[in-house]
């Protein structure tokens, strides 16, 4: 990785490309937004689990990932256990259309073997490792493990998102996310870094100012955007949400950029 990649702010669960539209015309034309969209199981019989509607049928991806300025089109995957993923990546990438930019990869420390694979056939891919519950436990929520860990994968992934939330809208744990941010900052300053947890238009500030002194962070939102039972997107809150979270970016990208240089 040469540089940090440029921080977005991103909601998982698009369902239309329509949504996508409004969403990014609320947004400055000069904020990357993510747009994000759920796939589980293998390639034979992608199918949706226990939230449909934030996993759209691989035919409809290509109306979800439409050519907008500044946007990352992203598959947030969720392959079976013990299939091989750089096949189910490969196949996951042809079906996402012609503006797919890329994976978050939603599984337990992925095959490292499998992910230089798949940036060699894919170079100009993204990869975002989704750190969540699974893959923390097996490092004993240990920070500077944790890094060590993401450091095997070398130049294969460009962002990391600590997600224990895992899309069920708990909160963020601010202490320990900084933390473990601190330990990957410290081992790979290039890696982008990606907040998740609950995030909604009227907590941002309040969840993420004190990580936002510290670090230049991406964020990612999901169910707290959504109307239960149905669970469809409620574009009134991820409007709210992206404006409150690009205006809180903003801040905090302007201080660091008043700070002296050393």
């Amino acid at each position: 990785m040469a540089m940090r990649p440029e921080s977005y702010v991103g909601i998982t669960g698009f369902e239309t490309g329509a949504q996508v539209g409004a969403v990014r015309a609320a947004l400055p034309t000069d904020r990357l937004l993510m747009v994000g969209c759920g796939i589980h199981g293998k390639p034979s019989d992608w199918k949706p689990f226990k939230w449909p509607n934030r996993c759209p049928s691989t035919s409809r991806l290509s109306e979800i990932f439409l050519p907008y300025n500044n946007v990352l089109n992203v598959l947030h995957i969720h392959p079976d256990a013990g299939f091989d993923l750089f096949e189910n990546l490969s196949r996951a990438h042809e079906a996402a259309g012609p503006c797919f930019h890329g994976f978050q990869l939603n599984t337990m420390w992925p095959s490292a073997k499998a992910l230089v694979q798949y940036k060699k056939r894919y170079p100009g891919a993204c990869v975002t490792i989704a750190l969540q519950e699974e893959s923390l436990d097996a490092v004993n929520w240990e920070p500077k493990a944790v890094a060590r860990r993401l450091a095997l994968y070398g130049d294969t992934f460009d962002r990391v998102i600590l997600d224990p939330s895992a899309g069920e809208g708990k909160d963020i744990n601010v202490d320990f996310t900084r933390r473990t941010y601190e330990a990957i900052e410290k081992l790979l300053p290039n890696v982008g870094l990606v907040a998740a947890g609950g995030l909604h238009g009227d907590n941002v500030e309040e969840s993420l100012s004190d990580l936002l002194r510290q670090f230049a962070l991406s964020t990612d939102a999901e169910s707290k955007l959504r109307d239960f039972p149905a669970d469809l997107l409620n574009m009134r809150k991820a409007i709210r949400y992206v404006q409150a979270t690009d205006s809180l970016l903003r801040k905090y990208e302007a201080q660091r950029e008043l700070q002296p240089v050393n």
